[in-house]
């Protein structure tokens, strides 16, 4: 059965995941499943790199609203993703200087839906996220977005770290937002955002890690007044994104 972006039931959950017109979020399954059926739909989601989540009785019996799950339910993406290279196309198509926006396990769907649609008034030519530890497209995603998950293309990568590696290649220098000032960093408005850019927020609380700290071209940050030592990642995201915008 289909409740919005929650598919549960056995036969369905399989034919999912086996659909290439459904994107696949999540699985939630018992922990210990002795069904041969279960299993065999564990087995494929983990084939595919999709994250399973161990879920009790209740935990499920919530997310199908009491409907008969059998003992598994999926979540989806209500949107379809873009692939990279039609991503890295769009500012071609639009003889436009590339301008990107990449977020590293944002995991709350209100942050990750208030920079989509921050994204789509500044003008940035889509989005990078990590398949994994990220929140995707859900709906609750595409209710704070306003309805610009409709517009901003949002790219679902294996490995953000290769991936934003593969763009310094390809001439886009990378902006990374560190959510506490160090020695190399620089205030985010001294930054140069008039050339092929990728923006990079990190997660909420403990920013980008030190893999992708190390990819970047610049590290930028915003001085702050008050107590509290940084900013959310939607607000953080918000002011790197309009000030390349007002630079470009």
């Amino acid at each position: 059965m289909v409740n919005k972006e929650i598919i549960y039931g056995r036969n369905s959950v399989l034919e999912a995941l086996k659909s290439p017109r459904i994107t696949a979020e999540k699985l939630y399954i018992p922990q210990t499943e002795v069904d041969p059926a279960l299993a065999k739909i564990r087995r494929l989601a983990e084939s595919m790199g999709i994250p399973c989540k161990s879920a009790d009785k209740k935990k499920l019996d919530d997310m199908a609203k009491n409907g008969n799950h059998q003992g598994v339910v999926l979540k989806v993406a209500v949107r379809s993703y873009t692939t990279y290279e039609d991503l890295l196309a769009i500012p071609q198509k639009k003889n436009e200087t590339p301008f990107f926006l990449g977020c590293f396990q944002v995991q709350d769907p209100h942050n990750l839906g208030a920079l989509i649609r921050t994204a789509d008034g500044a003008g940035v030519h889509g989005i990078l996220i990590p398949k994994n530890k990220s929140v995707g497209l859900t709906g609750a995603v595409s209710k704070t977005a306003s309805g610009a998950d409709a517009y901003v293309p949002v790219c679902r990568v294996d490995n953000l770290y290769e991936t934003i590696l593969d763009m310094k290649k390809r001439g886009i220098i990378i902006i990374g937002s560190c959510p506490f000032k160090e020695a190399d960093c620089i205030s985010y408005r001294e930054a140069d955002y008039s050339k092929p850019i990728c923006i990079l927020i990190g997660a909420e609380g403990r920013g980008l890690d030190k893999r992708l700290l190390s990819t970047c071209d610049v590290k930028v940050h915003i001085p702050l007044k008050g107590s509290v030592e940084s900013l959310n990642a939607s607000v953080a995201g918000g002011l790197l994104m309009y000030e390349a915008m007002n630079s470009r």
